[in-house]
């Protein structure tokens, strides 16, 4: 049987780092450094006022984020794994969205959408991230101003 345990991660970015990295000790070498940029994304989303995050720890090695809307924490989180080397996350995303109507059939389509044109390479707004306002948001490369894509997705997903 394979053992779990769920920590939310909060306070500063300091001490949310000092969790992600003490829940890290015991792993080899490899193992460790291919975990990097997961811990970092960690930090950065646990910054977010918007989001709740948690670390899912197995006994059989790794972790896993847990990703919620802090408004809306009794819904299905986004989990977040990452690849072998590292270098990648994945997100896992399961949602039903109504589609009973129009109005419903736009906005299903107007998030997946959005979803499709974040994880794009080409995408017109794909830049730096930071959360601005407690919402995380990501840098128009043209205007440089800051775009609260994650809020408008998520909060479409989760209502």
């Amino acid at each position: 049987m394979i053992t779990a345990t769920k920590r939310l991660l909060s306070g500063t970015p300091d001490e949310v780092r000092t969790t992600v990295e003490d829940l890290s000790h015991d792993q080899d070498d490899p193992e460790y450094l291919a975990g990097s940029w997961l811990r970092e994304l960690a930090v950065k989303l646990a910054a977010c006022d918007s989001l709740t995050v948690s670390v899912v720890s197995y006994d059989t090695a790794g972790y896993k984020l847990e990703v919620t809307l802090a408004s809306a924490p009794n819904l299905d989180p986004i989990v977040i794994g990452r690849s072998r080397p590292g270098d990648h996350c994945q997100i896992t995303l399961e949602r039903w969205l109504p589609i009973h109507g129009e109005p419903d059939i736009k906005d299903a389509a107007n998030v997946i959408n959005a979803i499709l044109a974040a994880s794009a390479r080409h995408n017109p707004v794909r830049g730096e991230a930071q959360c601005v306002g407690g919402t995380l948001a990501v840098r128009a490369p043209r205007s440089g101003a800051y775009v609260p894509l994650v809020k408008a997705v998520t909060t479409m997903l989760w209502t």
